[in-house]
């Protein structure tokens, strides 16, 4: 089974991209998403937060400072924002 198979459809708080597949980070085998883990919008770059239901949520402002923390996080974000909406 692939990622898109697991995952249910979403938009982003943002700019309302949506989108319909996720991405593991880690290098390690796929595993659904877990209450609060992080997620980017790959068009605008807005950071989310998985919630029990499996669908997202705006970061809040704590969240997003904590967020930023992390080096990948923080890189993905910036790349997008700087690369431009591709829709």
């Amino acid at each position: 089974m692939n990622n898109k198979d697991q995952y249910k459809t979403d938009n982003c708080y943002s700019c309302y991209y949506e989108f319909d597949a996720q991405w593991n980070t880690s290098g390690k085998d796929y595993n659904p998403p877990k209450t609060g883990c992080f997620t980017i919008c790959i068009n605008c770059g807005s950071l989310m937060v998985f919630k029990s239901n499996g669908m997202t949520r705006e970061a809040t402002t704590m969240e997003k400072n904590e967020a930023i923390k992390n080096t990948t996080i923080k890189t993905a974000t910036d790349l997008i924002k700087n690369r431009g909406l591709i829709h």
